[in-house]
């Protein structure tokens, strides 16, 4: 009984987001046990990189579309990687 008592009490003093996020989490690790595999980036920076490098030819020019650009972060950088002169790089966004 004192166990559940003390559970009782942690469960009540941890926010709802949490236990959310906790259970999201288990529900995916038991459904898609391939995610423990899945390569992981600690910023969006390198995810662009990694894809760079894995997927993109080298020689080839690509098109780049984006829709939402904001501030044109992300489109600037990979430009700045895909230096083909002949890559094409296509921002759209709203005023």
């Amino acid at each position: 009984m004192a166990w559940s008592a003390s559970l009782k009490t942690f469960v009540g003093k941890v926010d709802a987001e949490y236990w959310q996020r906790v259970l999201a989490y288990s529900l995916l690790n038991k459904e898609f046990k391939e995610l423990k595999l899945a390569r992981k980036f600690d910023e969006r920076e390198k995810l662009w990189e990694w894809v760079c490098a894995n997927f993109v030819s080298k020689t080839e020019p690509v098109t780049y579309v984006e829709f939402g650009v904001h501030e044109g972060r992300s489109i600037k950088y990979l430009a700045s990687i895909l230096s083909n002169p002949a890559s094409r790089f296509i921002g759209l966004d709203s005023f």
